[in-house]
């Protein structure tokens, strides 16, 4: 005989089954407990426009493709030049676990949103004309596991053209060896 126990309408928990099995004729029973380790995949088709009504950059982002349909938080990171490490700028909480997990990486309070259902789209109301940012989004899991970035996109509003540049970026570290040799 083997029981499963679950809780009613919580597809954060679907991971997670306490069975119950008679072993052998002296009715032993074990408890067996499963956990996830493999984190989300991260956000999908980020885009940058630019919001001519706040006149700052607007940034969405489609959910990956994810089985197990258990994503809770979308994490905005910034960052100014590929040398910067990023900051999260924005946490975008849409948790609605029974038992929630903690994350990793959290943003400070009054840049952690909560929402009812989730949002994909972001206005960066810190930017300034002339600033060149670089956005990346990240999402986190109902088990606290965070998804690596999507791919990173530097915004650049040309004024006088009243025109928006987006460019892929790809950090390519250079570093040199002793006795000169450079490794890509």
């Amino acid at each position: 005989m083997i029981a499963e126990t679950r809780v009613q309408n919580d597809a954060s928990l679907d991971t997670v089954s306490i069975v119950t099995a008679l072993i052998a004729s002296e009715g032993s029973s074990a408890s067996v407990s499963c956990f996830e380790t493999v984190p989300p995949p991260p956000p999908t088709n980020l885009n940058i426009s630019f919001d001519y009504k706040t006149r700052k950059p607007f940034v969405s982002w489609q959910f990956p493709i994810n089985p197990q349909r258990d994503i809770k938080r979308f994490q905005i990171f910034k960052r100014h030049s590929v040398s910067e490490p990023f900051t999260l700028i924005t946490e975008y909480d849409f948790d609605n676990s029974t038992i929630k997990s903690s994350v990793a990486e959290q943003a400070q309070e009054q840049n952690l949103i909560s929402f009812s259902s989730p949002r994909i789209s972001f206005t960066d109301n810190t930017w300034q004309t002339g600033q060149k940012p670089i956005y990346a989004i990240a999402c986190v899991d109902a088990h606290g596991l965070s998804s690596n970035f999507s791919a990173q996109m530097e915004f650049e509003y040309i004024v006088r053209l009243n025109k928006v540049k987006n460019t892929p970026t790809f950090y390519n570290q250079k570093t040199t060896l002793a006795g000169g040799f450079l490794i890509e």
